[in-house]
Parts: C-alpha cells; structure tokens; sequence
C-alpha cells in the first residue's frame, strides 16, 4: 500500500489504466533495499554494493521504468487524472532515491565529518537525476490539483507541495522549479 491520500473516488472506480498504473508503483516501491552488510569495512560494503544492492538497483529501475512507460501511455487523461499519475510516478521514484540514500558508509567515512560532507554530497548529486524527475511531477501535480479545485481530491496538492519541499530539502540547489515546465 502507497502512503499517499486516498483518492477521490473509490481505487476499482479509476480508469483501469491508472489502477494499472497503481499497482506497477505498488509492486515497484515494494522491492526494498537488501539489509546492510554484516560489517561496515570497504571489503563488506564493496562486496554488499557489487552484489544485492547492485542487484536491488537494476530491479528496482527497472520496475520503476516499467511503471513510468504505463504513465507515459495514458492518453486523455483529464487534469485531475495527469495530477494523480504524476503522483504515482514521482512517489516511485523519490522513494527509489530515497532507499538509495539509506546505503551503509564505511566506518572509517562516517567516523571523519569532512568525508562524510564529501560522500553525503556524492550520493546526493548522483542521485539527483532521479530526485528531479520526482520534483518535477510533485511540481506538476500541485499545479494540477489546484488548478481543478474538486473538494474530493483537496489533500492532493498539499501532499504533492510537501514531498517537493523535502526533496528540495534534501537536494538542495540541485532540486528547483522549472517556471516553464510543462506537468507530467
């Protein structure tokens, strides 16, 4: 299950392409990160990266593309419906950035406060690409919900506004709006 407000009409009354599309961001933000390693040393963590997080990287790119093309195939979709797939896809994908923040750091890293700045801002600048994209649909969804004005999906645009201002916490200068951007 999404933690995101519940739509404004009952999920089964959806057009079946969204619910699709529902259940693709389910089944992707369900493949979770592997447990850290045992130990925190560079060969532990070297070894953890190249193999289950590795691993969980490509699977979880993968689900989350496959839910991206879903979105990019809806046609028609009123502006509500464009504000919700938009949702959907940026949840995917900035809990996807999310995960990935939470991998282990070699002691010897986290033990220095400059290399941990260093490697904190690494991780953060590699990860920006998927940050953004996440930004610029939360961007589009406010745009949209509160350009629809329809009491039923009025949690929408204050959820979607929250999720960009932490992913802009978070991201910083690398995460901004784009004035011309067009939503999702």
């Amino acid at each position: 299950m999404l933690a995101v407000p519940l739509p404004g009409v009952p999920r089964g009354e959806l057009r079946p392409e969204l619910q699709q599309l529902w259940t693709s961001v389910e089944e992707a933000t369900a493949i979770t990160a592997p447990p850290p390693p045992e130990a925190s040393t560079d060969d532990a963590i070297a070894a953890w990266v190249a193999g289950p997080f590795t691993e969980w990287i490509r699977s979880r790119v993968a689900a989350t593309r496959a839910a991206s093309d879903i979105a990019g195939s809806l046609t028609d979709l009123t502006d509500v419906e464009r504000g919700f797939a938009a949702t959907l896809i940026s949840f995917a994908f900035e809990d996807m950035a999310a995960s990935a923040r939470g991998a282990p750091v070699p002691d010897w890293i986290a033990a220095d406060p400059n290399l941990l700045h260093i490697y904190a801002e690494a991780i953060d600048r590699a990860l920006v690409p998927v940050a953004q994209f996440a930004a610029v649909g939360y961007d589009g969804c406010v745009r949209l919900f509160e350009a629809a004005d329809q009491p039923a999906w009025n949690e929408w645009a204050p959820f979607c506004g929250g999720h960009l201002a932490d992913l802009r916490e978070v991201f910083g200068r690398y995460v901004r709006r784009e004035e011309n951007q067009s939503a999702p």
